[in-house]
């Protein structure tokens, strides 16, 4: 993964440490640029995580990448989020949003895609979609239930108020990149 300056190359063996030296002094040789060892570090993930690994580059147990911490911080990206988005419910809860289908719209524009981006790289935990749900359904329904949570969530064809389930977006989120990895033959 590349973005800007960040690079993440992901190893499985590691005899790979050698094609990264190589690849940055090939870099460094067309570039001019020099990359900051001390900059860089390793993070074993899975089983990884129990091997002595001998490297140049710094050993840390959790690491952030682009936004994201993956290691002994995971837990942070889901407690951030949920922070994130009980500020814009706050946020929202002022505005003169009284219907139903506005409230809907508001959730589905501004304050359910806080969430997506995490939610296509890594697996949210079910109290935390849990939770979501909760504060959703209680925003919509403002202290009155108006309708059962199953149509909350359910598409405007089939009589739902169309919310954008985070249980059904994260499962979206899987197939797309299962599409993207099996192609088209």
């Amino acid at each position: 993964s590349v973005y800007a300056d960040d690079t993440v190359p992901l190893v499985s063996h590691t005899n790979q440490f050698t094609v990264i030296d190589e690849e940055l002094a090939t870099y460094g040789r067309f570039s001019g640029g020099r990359v900051k060892i001390s900059k860089c570090e390793v993070c074993p993930l899975g089983t990884w995580r129990s091997r002595d690994i001998r490297s140049r580059f710094n050993g840390v147990e959790g690491t952030k990448i682009l936004g994201l911490y993956f290691g002994t911080n995971y837990d942070a990206n889901w407690s951030i989020l949920l922070t994130k988005f009980k500020s814009k419910l706050e946020h929202y809860k002022k505005s003169s949003a009284t219907s139903l289908f506005s409230k809907v719209l508001i959730l589905n524009t501004f304050m359910l895609p806080v969430l997506w981006y995490a939610m296509k790289v890594l697996e949210p935990p079910v109290s935390f979609l849990s939770e979501i749900e909760r504060l959703c359904l209680e925003y919509i329904w403002a202290g009155k239930k108006w309708v059962r949570k199953e149509f909350v969530f359910a598409p405007t064809e089939n009589g739902g108020l169309g919310v954008r389930h985070p249980r059904v977006q994260t499962l979206s989120f899987r197939m797309r990149m299962l599409q993207k990895v099996i192609g088209p033959s």
